[in-house]
C-alpha cells in the first residue's frame, strides 16, 4: 500500500498542472514538450489535458507557423530560412531522446550543451534576419 501511495505522489508530482494556465500559456508547454520528443499521449498525461487538446493545440500552432512562414514567402524571403527552422527543430527533438534515454551524466551534460547552443541558433536564425514572428506580430510569443 505504501509504494502505490509512493507511486501515485510521483506520478502527480510528474504532471504539471496547467488548469490554471491560459490556452494560450498550455500551448506554449504543449509546443516545448513536443520539441522535446514527447509524444502527444505523453503530453496530453504529462498536463492532465485531453489527447484531443493536445492535437488541436499543436494544430494551431502549426496553423499560426504556416501562416507566418507564408507571409515571409509573400515579402520574398526564401524558403532556406523556414527549411533551417524545420531542421533545428528535428535536430532538437532527437537530443531531447538522447538526453531522456541516457543514463551517462556526461552525456546528459553534453546534450543540454547542445540543445542550449541549437536554441541559440534558431534565435540567432531569426533576429539577425528580423524575421521573429514575435517581432511581426503574426504570433503571441517568442516562442513560436
Amino acid at each position: 500500500m505504501a509504494k502505490q501511495k509512493s507511486q501515485n505522489r510521483k506520478i502527480h508530482e510528474e504532471k504539471i498542472t496547467v488548469k490554471k494556465l491560459s490556452p494560450y500559456e498550455r500551448q506554449k508547454i504543449v509546443y516545448l514538450l513536443d520539441l522535446q520528443g514527447f509524444s502527444n499521449k505523453e503530453i496530453s498525461d504529462k498536463l492532465d489535458v485531453s489527447l484531443s487538446t493536445v492535437e488541436k493545440d499543436l494544430h494551431e500552432i502549426r496553423e499560426t507557423s504556416k501562416d507566418w512562414f507564408g507571409s515571409l514567402t509573400r515579402h520574398g524571403m526564401v524558403k532556406s530560412l523556414t527549411d533551417a527552422s524545420v531542421q533545428l527543430d528535428e535536430a532538437q527533438k532527437e537530443l531531447w531522446r538522447i538526453y531522456r534515454n541516457s543514463d551517462d551524466e556526461n552525456i546528459r551534460i553534453k546534450t543540454l550543451n547542445s540543445i542550449a547552443n541549437l536554441t541559440m541558433k534558431k534565435k540567432e536564425l531569426f533576429w539577425t534576419t528580423r524575421q521573429d514572428p514575435y517581432y511581426h506580430g503574426y504570433g503571441k510569443s517568442d516562442v513560436f
